[in-house]
């Protein structure tokens, strides 16, 4: 009996130290070193996955900066800017057309009745009262042609640096064309502008010089007013499209 115990004890043994060998990730297997293959392999192919999903939804660097509301943002900076040039724009027309208007007062007389005029005799007519007109225009006023020029002159830097610094809603080729467009405006209206600083040195003015000096301010103002509600209708229609990409990923 006791050898039968000691031969099944050694049997035993034996069998336990033959398990103990076969053993994955024992020291005396090399490649109980080495990192699984089967592991690697999967989170290659999750990696692989995860990319493929993010290029199947068609992200582009500029929707990525939408959703994170930076386009968002530059379009709404552009149409407060074009706005603020409209209303630049607006106080522009407005005194230069003061201005012109200012050089451009007729020459009248009050009628009441029969009026001897030099040697020309006025007679009464159907309807007692009113105007005549003599020909020709009154000298401008000093005072009102400096104050309508200080404020030309302080309107004409505001426009330039509005217009010198518009930039292209979403990279839009017609709204850079636009802004081209409004640049060339602005490099013709500055030799009026020039032209109107000298010309109303005096007194004495020169009505007519100062009339198209002024005409041409008017002008070219609403020109470049133009463009900028066209650059605003851009702008608009960009801000629109990165509030809706916004949308689309908060929804997400």
């Amino acid at each position: 009996m006791r050898e039968r115990f000691g031969w099944a004890a050694a049997v035993m043994a034996t069998l336990c130290l033959l398990i103990a060998n076969e053993r994955p990730g024992t020291a005396n297997d090399p490649a109980s070193t080495a990192p699984p293959a089967a592991s690697t392999a999967a989170a290659a192919a999750a990696t692989s996955n995860s990319a493929a999903a993010g290029n199947s939804t068609g992200a582009t660097a500029d929707d990525a900066a939408a959703l994170k509301g930076n386009i968002v943002s530059e379009d709404r900076s552009i149409i407060s800017a074009l706005k603020e040039l409209g209303e630049i724009c607006h106080r522009m027309k407005g005194a230069a057309t003061d201005l012109l208007y200012e050089s451009q007062r007729p020459n009248t007389v009050a009628i009441g009745g029969p009026t001897i005029i030099g040697n020309t005799v006025i007679p009464i007519g159907a309807a007692p009262g009113g105007v005549m007109n003599m020909g020709g225009y009154l000298p401008p006023r000093k005072k009102w042609v400096d104050y309508f020029v200080i404020q030309i002159a302080q309107l004409f830097p505001l426009i330039e640096t509005q217009v010198t610094s518009a930039s292209s809603p979403d990279n839009d080729p017609t709204a850079s064309a636009v802004i081209a467009d409004m640049k060339v405006e602005l490099a013709s209206m500055k030799p009026w502008y020039d032209r109107l600083a000298s010309d109303t040195q005096g007194p004495p003015y020169n009505s007519a010089n100062i009339t198209k000096d002024a005409s041409a301010l008017v002008t070219y103002s609403e020109h470049i007013d133009k463009d900028r509600k066209q650059l605003d209708h851009i702008a608009k229609k960009a801000e629109k499209k990165a509030e809706r990409l916004e949308k689309q990923h908060q929804h997400k």
